[in-house]
Formats: structure tokens, sequence, C-alpha cells
């Protein structure tokens, strides 16, 4: 495994001056090799460059990355794109993104979609790209689920909703049995603040009906 040194120096430079040129090195394979890629993903400016050679750079690393690359390398180039997006994503986006949760769902899952849900300023632009995602990647649909029903202070506000119910209504998805817990948790949590909210009384049927999950509101 590598290290820091004058060398892998020198490797990290070029690779941010040819980004920056818009061209992808053929040779990536030593930043997954090194002892702290982390360190590499800072210096990069993934906002900056342009969209397809940030995403393709991503892909490739991720193609042969471990869980925590992946847990390192999303965060800091996926979700700033994210969070800066005014329209719809790309379909290369969107594309990458799901190739990300194919290999590495868990990693998508609290690395992208928490921080996302999290932020209050969360948009249509962003639950809609987490949608298109848990789309193409049906299995990732309950990783997905079972980390925003974990977030116990989130207020669920329409997008929130609205996003849930997208995911349960994907075809060929299923819920694992300890994330049909926590969403059935989740909802009767909220079932008195959202009493009067017709999206959510959707939310409720669409998890009772899809996917038996036992929802009791009181």
């Amino acid at each position: 495994m590598y290290r820091f040194g004058s060398e892998i120096n020198l490797h990290i430079e070029q690779l941010k001056e040819k980004l920056s040129q818009g061209k992808l090195p053929t040779d990536l394979d030593w930043i997954t090799e090194i002892s702290k890629p982390a360190e590499i993903f800072k210096q990069i400016d993934f906002v900056s460059i342009s969209e397809t050679v940030c995403l393709n750079f991503v892909s490739k690393i991720l193609s042969s990355a471990s869980t925590a690359v992946a847990n390192e390398l999303i965060p800091i180039s996926l979700l700033p794109r994210a969070k800066a997006l005014t329209k719809p994503a790309s379909r290369l986006f969107a594309s990458t993104l799901s190739v990300a949760a194919q290999l590495h769902p868990r990693a998508v899952a609290d690395a992208f979609v928490t921080p996302l849900v999290l932020d209050d300023s969360i948009t249509t632009s962003q639950t809609e790209l987490i949608a298109r995602t848990a789309t193409a990647i049906p299995a990732a649909i309950s990783a997905f689920i079972r980390v925003i029903a974990q977030q116990r202070s989130l207020t669920w506000k329409d997008p929130i909703i609205a996003l849930l119910q997208q995911l349960l209504s994907v075809k060929n998805s299923s819920l694992t049995a300890e994330t049909a817990v926590e969403l059935t948790h989740a909802i009767t949590d909220r079932a008195a603040l959202c009493a009067n909210n017709s999206k959510f009384a959707a939310l409720i049927l669409a998890a009772a009906s899809k996917h038996g999950t036992v929802v009791c509101c009181q």
C-alpha cells in the first residue's frame, strides 16, 4: 500500500491538473491503493471541474473501491453537486448515482441520502434524484427508507413524505423486516402531527397495502 511521499504528491498534482483541464487520467488504480485516499479527494474541487469528468472519475474509483473508500468519496464528490442542483439532475448524474448505489448501497444511503433529507432546504430536484436512483436499483430502496426512518428528529415535510411514497411505489422493490419495523415506528411517531396531511395518509396506505406494514396510528 502506498503512503504519501514526493512521488505520490506529484501524482496528486498531475491528477488535479488533468481534472481541471477536463481530462480523465487513464491510470487511477493507485488512488485506492494508498493508505489514505480521502486526503486526495479533499484536494479536488469536485464542484468546479466539469460534470462529465467529475462523474466519470467517481464511477471509475467506485468500481474497485471498498465500502470505506466509497464512504469517503461520495460525500465529497456527489453530495455537493446534488446540493447545488437548481434543476433536475442530468442523465449522467442519475446514472452515476445508480451505479454507486448498486455497488455500495449502504454508503449511498449513509453518505448521500441521509445528509440530503436532514437538510431543511431539500428540493424537489434532490428528492427526484434519490427516487430515480431507487427506481434504477430497487435493491437499494430498503436501505434508503431505513436511513430516513431512523432520523427520529426529522420533520416530515411534504418533500420527504412524497419521497417515501415514491420509494414505496417502485416496482419489484421490497423492504427488509428491520426496515419495515423502522418505517412503522417512524410513521406512528408522526401520526398526530401529520394527521391532516393527505400526502401522509397516502403514505400510510402505500406502506400498508404494498409492503404489508402494520401501521398503528393513534
